[in-house]
């Protein structure tokens, strides 16, 4: 049986089947209401890859995240929702964007000591 029309709560159950962090496709004819259920977000790199928008549903936990492109959604569920949790959020769901955060304040904690003469 294949499913036309779907809702963002089936789509939360079927991601629950893979990995954290998988990402499927969703063609748009097949699920449209955001109302009530997703909130526009800025917190994830949806937009340095070229959605449209992002949107996240208001879990604390096993959060979906929905990436909107021009033809399709791309949807994962994430373990923490950067919302309530960010440092959770970077070092389990965007480890990599966690890594560069954390050698910037390195760098950053390095130039400050330089300039002022202070040791760490």
């Amino acid at each position: 049986m294949v499913v036309k029309n779907i809702t963002w709560d089936y789509v939360w159950r079927e991601l629950k089947q893979y990995e954290y962090g998988t990402k499927r496709k969703i063609q748009k004819e097949r699920i449209h209401d955001f109302t009530g259920q997703l909130q526009p977000t800025l917190a994830g790199d949806g937009l340095l890859r070229g959605a449209k928008k992002q949107y996240r549903d208001n879990k604390r936990r096993d959060s979906l995240h929905v990436l909107v492109y021009e033809d399709y959604y791309e949807v994962h569920l994430d373990r923490f929702n950067p919302i309530y949790y960010p440092i959770e959020h970077l070092a389990y769901d965007a480890p990599n964007w966690g890594f560069l955060i954390a050698a910037l304040i390195g760098l950053r904690l390095l130039m400050l000591s330089k300039n002022n003469k202070i040791r760490l």
